[in-house]
């Protein structure tokens, strides 16, 4: 568990959850693999094309932010 106390352990906490996150919405929207596929299958079903180019937009913008995160953490890391 990351120090939250420290703004390097708030980052790292950050980039942990949003990872936790980013790998359900993979999972969810078919980017990975999932051993739960049948389910996520059934929900992608029933939302509309606008949810599910939202849900893909969200997946992009979070990959990003990971990227943010981590550029962030290799700077403090360097200070």
């Amino acid at each position: 568990m990351p120090n939250t106390k420290t703004a390097k352990g708030r980052v790292e906490l950050e980039l942990q959850e949003l990872r936790e996150k980013n790998e359900k919405l993979a999972s969810l929207i078919g980017k990975v693999k999932s051993d739960n596929w049948k389910s996520h299958q059934k929900l992608l079903d029933s939302l509309s094309s606008e949810q599910k180019n939202l849900l893909k937009k969200q997946y992009k913008v979070q990959k990003e932010y990971i990227r943010i995160l981590e550029k962030r953490l290799k700077i403090l890391a360097e200070e």
